[in-house]
């Protein structure tokens, strides 16, 4: 997990911010600041993986002054600008930034960003959390980086998501919402949501069987846990197979 401060003196712009940061279930928010000698205290007491400014707070340039004073207290912070002013993108880049956000932003570009952060702490990772036919999941306090092909299928059980992967003992559990995890694996054609509760992978997929009156139990091949899926989605799914 991703360990953030925020630091903005727009109080609405933080809020907005921390909630697309922490709906991508790859983020901690640990805190927030509204200025720059309040955000460096916090820096040195949390030591944060990153820190998401704006550029312009109480002063003109004022985050382009922290980000040099917190990367002389702390060279290893990620450090990402957030701003309405594209005209400080090379000005912010100099200071060996992660990313630089432009305002309004979304989920997406937010996505973007920490992926940005865990490839300069996991090189394996590259810039997306689907890159070359893999997913990254946080797994306790680690990353893991699991190929589609080794998902039988991922389900939802109360707070948690576990994710059903080839040669292992247990399902991976991680703490995210399913339809954000839907949402990583966008157009991945094997890996399809099923059930309000369940992913399944239909490269593994070798029957379904009446469970009832508005689902299937999905049959997987080498793999004596089963799934479901609606009956509506079956409906899709034998359509798109004849085809």
């Amino acid at each position: 997990m991703i360990k953030a401060l925020l630091v903005d003196d727009n109080e609405a712009a933080r809020l907005y911010l921390r909630t697309t940061l922490e709906q991508t279930g790859l983020v901690e928010v640990i805190d927030e600041a509204d200025n720059v000698e309040s955000a460096l205290k916090k820096i040195v007491l949390y030591r944060p993986d990153a820190v998401f400014l704006d550029i312009n707070m109480e002063e003109e340039n004022s985050g382009v002054i922290l980000a040099k004073e917190a990367l002389s207290i702390m060279p290893t912070v990620r450090i990402v600008f957030v701003t309405a002013y594209r005209d400080f993108a090379v000005e912010a880049f100099e200071f060996n930034s992660v990313d630089y956000i432009l305002k309004p932003f979304d989920e997406k570009r937010v996505r973007t960003a920490i992926m940005r952060i865990i490839q300069s702490k996991y090189p394996e990772a590259k810039q997306n959390d689907h890159i070359q036919g893999k997913i990254l999941l946080k797994i306790g306090k680690e990353y893991k980086l699991v190929e589609y092909d080794n998902i039988y299928f991922i389900e939802k059980v109360g707070p948690k998501i576990k994710v059903h992967v080839k040669n292992q003992n247990k399902p991976f559990e991680l703490y995210e919402k399913l339809n954000n995890l839907e949402k990583r694996l966008d157009n991945c054609g094997q890996l399809i949501r099923a059930h309000r509760s369940y992913i399944i992978n239909l490269n593994h997929v070798i029957g379904f069987e009446p469970w009832g009156e508005t689902s299937l139990q999905v049959l997987f091949q080498h793999y004596d846990k089963t799934a479901l899926i609606s009956r509506v989605k079956f409906e899709e799914i034998k359509i798109r197979l004849a085809g």
